[in-house]
């Protein structure tokens, strides 16, 4: 499968050609910004394993997206990859061991999974797939956590 024409999908299940990238959210995160290009959606969606966020603290870390009212969300696709300009190491290493989440009010959280098997191969998207209303997506994990991307799809 291609998402948005440009990378492979690691995980297959609902094709993503059958499917409608959100188009915009908010992000914010917990933790020290060790390392972005700016935490942004365009960031997070751009195809490019060489941008997204990367934060690091002494205990739990999160990214949030707001999506500004509850949708389904049918699939999530994450991806690793090097942030090139910040830490000397790659993605997976600190997005795998992770938890994907959700909520519909942004204080009380359901965990969907737990992250593994996230690659550093450029074109490799994990995907999950689902079929939750919410408003409000997190990473979450315990000391660093990084991703090049954070695509939600209705």
């Amino acid at each position: 499968y291609q998402v948005q024409g440009v990378a492979t999908v690691q995980n297959t299940g609902i094709p993503v050609a059958t499917l409608t990238l959100v188009p915009s959210y908010t992000v914010t995160h917990t933790g020290s910004n060790s390392y972005s290009t700016s935490v942004t959606y365009a960031a997070l969606n751009d195809n490019d394993w060489n941008t997204g966020i990367g934060i690091g603290f002494s205990g739990e870390v999160t990214i949030v997206v707001d999506l500004g009212s509850p949708k389904v969300i049918k699939k999530v696709a994450i991806a690793g990859g090097s942030l090139a300009q910040g830490w000397n190491d790659t993605i997976a290493r600190y997005l795998n061991g992770g938890s994907l989440e959700y909520s519909s009010n942004g204080t009380t959280w359901t965990t969907h999974i737990a992250i593994a098997g996230v690659t550093d191969t450029v074109g490799d998207y994990t995907q999950y797939n689902l079929n939750v209303t919410a408003q409000y997506w997190r990473l979450r994990r315990t000391s660093y956590l990084a991703t090049s991307a954070f695509m939600l799809y209705t």
